[in-house]
């Protein structure tokens, strides 16, 4: 049976689209979108990051400021080795997927950058999410030449930089 997680991770707030990831040393993190009142997104979204303590419970969720922008910036997507981070924004005035990286787990994360075409294109690109091995994103987009109003695509790059934490 699904129980939802406690205070501090969830309360009055709209929380969703989240991603978890296990650092080899440290503990387990939970990336997700949230309307909380810290948040700088007009649209209500922002992306926020909590860790598992021994005991099971969650920290305080923390705005993740890198990455975040006046627009909304939900369903973050983390690559296995935690170095990389695929969500959508609509900072640009469309949403589009974009990704931020770090060299090392402990580090803040970069700048985001747009992805390029093809994946990103005049309509909008959402719901990003990775393969295992970081090679293939998923994602949702309403491009023409689909199969309906929405439609589900994958594009697999050649290689993933290398694992540096």
């Amino acid at each position: 049976m699904p129980a939802a997680l406690p205070a501090p991770v969830n309360g009055p707030s709209l929380d969703a689209g989240s991603s978890y990831f296990l650092p080899r040393h440290g503990r387990p993190q939970l990336y997700f979108a949230s309307d909380r009142a810290n948040g700088l997104g007009i649209d209500g979204l922002d992306i926020y990051m909590t860790e598992s303590r021994t005991d099971g419970t969650w920290t305080e969720p923390t705005f993740v400021a890198e990455v975040n922008s006046a627009f909304q910036d939900a369903r973050p997507a983390i690559r296995v080795d935690g170095l990389e981070m695929v969500f959508h924004s609509a900072r640009d005035g469309n949403n589009d997927l974009f990704a931020s990286r770090r060299n090392h787990v402990w580090e803040p994360w970069s700048a985001p950058e747009k992805i390029g075409m093809p994946i990103n294109t005049g309509a909008a690109e959402f719901q990003a999410a990775l393969s295992a091995n970081g090679r293939t994103l998923y994602f949702g987009s309403t491009r023409p030449g689909g199969s309906g109003a929405s439609d589900l695509y994958a594009s697999t790059r050649a290689k993933v930089r290398r694992d540096h934490h």
